[in-house]
């Protein structure tokens, strides 16, 4: 793991470590030794799986010294909760983190740390840490300690950093517990609580917008599993009623949605005399969302619609007309077939419609796109990109895996592939680990000029949550549903980042992007 000249020193050094103010050195020295940081990654978390019993039998020595023999509390609670940072590093890992849960009672540490103000950042983001990596198992387990995690929040709202963590480790415990097949009624018992705790953090001066996006995801979770509760909750509800006025169209919709579900399904779980209830508990704002819900579609509906005339007329020029440009009518449907996504990202007409349509236009596409593609030009990107949506749309998830790592291969500056591949990663083989291939995509972002790749981009984003959450609808008892819906909501936060880059650049050399622009 460690190089075999420091090694025993290294060890020696943990094992005898006298405990310095700040437990944050520890960590720092460790991560560089192991390496994992940065291009490293992988590399490291090998050498992790190497020796794993040998650094975890030094740092849990470190730590049952910092606990119980210290004389300084605020040294041992910081170098206790620089351990815990540790393990959630080496927690990137799929097998790795299921050995730290299972041999380091990671998260019992983390809790009895979390009281301390000494150690509580640290804890935090190792629980962050360890919830970014969407293990079903992880996330549960952490949505079980909820009233421990709340216990410890509650009288610091002044911290409003602090508390906002919180509420994100707990959005996605709870967005994964309560989208089991059977969830916990231990679980559930804590959710007014959270709730409550929840709504007073969006009201606190200065909270972030991704505070309220979190609110929004548990109350939807909530109103699909619990329905009742919500619906009993005046408070949650006069939130949800006023997010459905938001201006931000994520906010808008996420809230609608929660309060159409709560109703919906608290209907059908009940009888029909308590439809006056759910009118009077959601004071009118139900029938106000609803329409603003379907209202909301009803541009993108059109433009779809609009797409599709555009797009045959397009395909149609490219087959007849041998004198035409085929770079610029390639480019032209590139950017017609990303003008669809995008839509797609912003409707459920796509479901509605079911996929055999959008298949045969992929296809006509794809093979008007080849007639003008080589292995130098910007064609064959989009003939790749276009390829891979027709294997994803027939289900062939490892084709289209396949096809996306030779593609990589082909044009490795292309983000589009690598997001493609950790999505894939997801539905096909349900390598969860394979989300890196995204996190390595990240670095081609910076600097990139040429508009469609910029764009191609965008689609990266919105098409890893499409294949996803189409592919978790298809067939959710082959998937870890519970690591695809927390993906989900963690890919949404990075898709408004991105839709707002989009929406800024400069589309006037394309008409039809102009409008997606504007």
């Amino acid at each position: 793991m460690l190089d075999p000249d420091g090694d025993e020193i290294f060890l020696q050094l943990l094992v005898s470590a006298r405990f310095a103010p700040n437990g944050n050195v520890l960590v720092k020295e460790v991560s560089r030794r192991l390496r994992i940081s940065g291009t490293d990654t992988m590399r490291g978390l090998k050498k992790c799986h190497e020796s794993f019993e040998t650094i975890d039998a030094a740092l849990d020595n470190v730590y049952a010294r910092s606990r119980e023999h210290s004389d300084d509390q605020v040294a041992s609670d910081r170098l206790a909760s620089a351990i815990l940072s540790i393990y959630s590093r080496m927690g990137e890992d799929n097998i790795l983190r299921k050995r730290i849960l299972s041999e380091t009672r990671f998260l019992e540490r983390a809790m009895a740390l979390l009281a301390s103000p000494w150690a509580r950042e640290n804890v935090v983001i190792a629980l962050g840490r360890i919830s970014d990596q969407h293990d079903g198992h992880v996330l549960q387990a952490i949505a079980r300690f909820t009233p421990t995690i709340l216990d410890c929040a509650e009288p610091h709202l002044g911290q409003l950093n602090f508390v906002e963590k919180i509420v994100g480790v707990l959005t996605r415990a709870m967005a994964s517990a309560l989208f089991a097949d059977t969830p916990d009624p231990e679980i559930q018992a804590a959710l007014p609580r959270l709730l409550r705790f929840m709504l007073s953090v969006v009201h606190l001066p200065g909270s972030s917008s991704l505070s309220f996006d979190y609110l929004c995801i548990v109350c939807h979770q909530v109103a699909l599993s619990c329905p009742a509760l919500l619906l009993s909750n005046p408070d949650a509800i006069e939130f949800l009623v006023a997010c459905a006025r938001s201006p931000d169209l994520y906010t808008r919709i996420t809230s609608q949605r929660a309060l159409i579900d709560a109703c919906a399904q608290f209907q059908l779980a009940s009888t029909p005399e308590n439809a006056q209830i759910v009118v009077e508990r959601t004071s009118g704002g139900l029938f106000e969302s609803a329409q603003a819900y379907y209202r909301d579609r009803e541009p993108f509906i059109a433009t779809l619609r609009k797409d599709e005339e555009k797009l045959e007329a397009l395909a149609d020029e490219y087959e007849t007309n041998p004198n035409c440009s085929h770079s610029e009518l390639g480019q032209e449907l590139a950017a017609l077939i990303l003008h669809r996504e995008m839509t797609i990202r912003g409707c459920t007409y796509h479901n509605a419609r079911g996929g055999a349509e959008l298949l045969e236009m992929l296809r006509v596409c794809e093979a008007a796109v080849r007639k003008d593609a080589d292995e130098t030009n910007q064609l064959n990107v989009t003939a790749d990109v276009l390829r891979i949506h027709i294997l994803v749309s027939q289900g062939e998830l490892n084709a289209a895996s396949n096809y996306a790592q030779e593609a990589l291969k082909r044009h490795p500056s292309v983000p589009f592939f690598y997001y493609i591949l950790a999505s894939l990663g997801c539905c096909g083989d349900r390598d969860i680990s394979k989300v890196l291939y995204a996190d390595k995509g990240l670095q081609y972002v910076d600097g990139m000029t040429d508009y469609l790749q910029q764009e191609l981009l965008y689609l990266t984003v919105c098409y890893s949550h499409l294949v996803v959450a189409r592919m978790a609808q298809a067939s959710p008892s082959e998937l870890r549903v519970n690591e695809v819906n927390a993906l989900i909501n963690k890919a949404l936060a990075n898709t408004n980042t991105f839709f707002q880059t989009v929406t800024q650049m400069d589309h006037s050399h394309m008409p039809l992007m102009t409008a997606v622009g504007e």
